[in-house]
């Protein structure tokens, strides 16, 4: 059976977000959002195709969460088939 993608669905990219202003912790630092983490790795290149993560719908704004009191980020992605061999590399 053959998993390949030879021609995925490309998407536009999203429009670039104009920064928020976020809220401070009390030590004074200000915390992150899902928006930032996502325009961070949203250039990020497929490895088996010649787009981004964003353009291919693998990662969306929506899918980082992020719990700053407990500094974690979840980061949920789509591969563009079942089965990607290249789901565990992305992640």
């Amino acid at each position: 059976m053959d998993f390949s993608n030879p021609a995925p669905e490309v998407h536009a990219p999203l429009e670039l977000r104009a920064p928020a202003k976020r809220p401070k912790t009390e030590d004074g630092r200000e915390t992150i959002d899902g928006w930032e983490v996502f325009e961070l790795l949203r250039d990020i290149q497929d490895p088996e195709h010649p787009h981004s993560l964003e353009e291919l719908k693998v990662m969306q704004p929506e899918g980082c969460e992020i719990d700053d009191a407990a500094g974690t980020v979840d980061i949920h992605f789509t591969p563009t088939i079942p089965h990607c061999s290249m789901s565990t590399l992305i992640g």
